[in-house]
């Protein structure tokens, strides 16, 4: 979900303009929130269920500066997705049997 957010945050940021008429385009990029998420879905081949309400984060987003949010690193992404492969897989191995 982490990987999610920051896809759908960096996105909303790289569609803002840098300096006149953040208003208008907020309430576009508002508008048009189920297509970002279904283009960041196939962009990132996430399965739908991956992907959060478009209504639970268009409330969120409303009081949201767009313009402020973070960029986006690939290497954050990259270090994210080696320990979802293999950190997590080796805390699973540990795990008891039975225990769930």
């Amino acid at each position: 979900m982490a990987k999610v957010h920051a896809y759908i945050i960096s996105s909303l940021k790289n569609d803002m303009p840098k300096f006149f008429g953040k208003g208008r385009k907020k309430k576009e990029l508002l508008k048009s929130l189920p297509e970002l998420f279904k283009r960041i879905q196939e962009q990132h081949l996430l399965s739908a269920s991956d992907i959060p309400s478009v209504d639970g984060i268009k409330e969120k987003l409303l009081s949201c500066d767009f313009s402020k949010f973070p960029l986006l690193k690939d290497k954050l992404i990259a270090t994210v997705n080696s320990m979802l492969d293999t950190d997590i897989a080796d805390l699973v191995g540990i795990i008891p049997q039975g225990i769930a």
